[in-house]
């Protein structure tokens, strides 16, 4: 009922079909545990279609591993039942993300509503790179900008993964004496596929983006979309959340996406359409 599918070896994934046997414990294809460098650690963490991070115990008999305790608290808040067909796809570091599929066939749908269910299973978790930065690279230090004069903003997200800003009076400009670091990437037909845009090793190192959380892309029309930043080995990735801003900003391959780093959960996006040239990084 299991078998493993890669697209590289950087990040295997694996299926499995939830039976009536599986919602106590889940069985990790023994195959698919080679891929565990980690597979010493007594947690793992999945990332939810919810947007939540969620620890699992692992649990091992023998040579077979399981998701144990904890598992079952996620089979219930995502209203799983027999026949739903999963796909855990390995992010390094014990971090699974997963899709999940109903009885259709189709991709399950979450609405709003159901993301604010909360148990003591699902929380914020910070996730260890083995990678260590080069020592002649200073993360920035974010917690040294002010916090007065910061607008206060409240969010909602749609449907479509678009999130609605007001904000209060009161805002300050950021200085622009500070130099916002930023990277460039063309966008691929991959990034279709895979639904994500990557994000490079060194700039991760040296602006300290280290962990998994969430992070807010601002487009050109100024609407903001909420992104899962997932850190790698090779660098790290603008995940769940990417498909949206994609679509609603028309991406084309061969376009340039320009991402500033204003805040370590902020970024801007300057998009420059694939053929024009003389870009402004201002």
């Amino acid at each position: 009922m299991a078998a493993e599918r890669s697209q590289g070896a950087h990040e295997p994934e694996f299926f499995k079909v939830l039976l009536q046997s599986s919602f106590k414990t889940l069985l990790i294809p023994p195959k698919f545990t080679q891929h565990l460098v980690n597979g010493d650690r007594q947690k793992a963490t999945i990332v939810s279609p919810l947007g939540k991070f969620w620890h699992v115990n692992l649990q091992r008999e023998g040579h077979k591993m399981f998701f144990g305790s904890g598992w079952e608290d996620f089979v219930k808040a995502h209203g799983l039942s027999v026949g739903h067909f999963l796909v855990f796809r390995y992010q390094g570091n014990m971090v699974f993300t997963i899709k999940i599929f109903d009885k259709s066939g189709c991709l399950k749908e979450y609405d709003s509503i159901a993301s604010t269910h909360v148990t003591k299973r699902e929380v914020d978790v910070d996730v260890e790179i083995l990678d260590v930065a080069p020592k002649d690279i200073e993360p920035v230090n974010w917690t040294s900008s002010s916090k007065k004069g910061r607008s206060k903003k409240s969010a909602s997200t749609n449907s479509h993964g678009q999130r609605d800003i007001r904000k209060s009076s009161g805002s300050k400009r950021p200085n622009s004496r500070n130099r916002v670091p930023y990277f460039e990437r063309i966008v691929r037909r991959s990034s279709f596929i895979s639904m994500r845009m990557s994000v490079p090793r060194v700039f991760c190192l040296s602006n300290g983006l280290t962990t998994l959380y969430e992070i807010t892309l601002i487009d050109q029309k100024q609407r903001q979309w909420p992104v899962l930043f997932l850190p790698g080995s090779r660098g790290g990735h603008l995940g769940r959340g990417w498909r949206f801003f994609s679509k609603a900003n028309n991406l084309k391959e061969g376009d340039t996406c320009i991402f500033k780093l204003v805040s370590k959960k902020v970024m801007r996006v300057r998009i420059v359409r694939r053929g024009i040239l003389g870009s402004s990084k201002s």
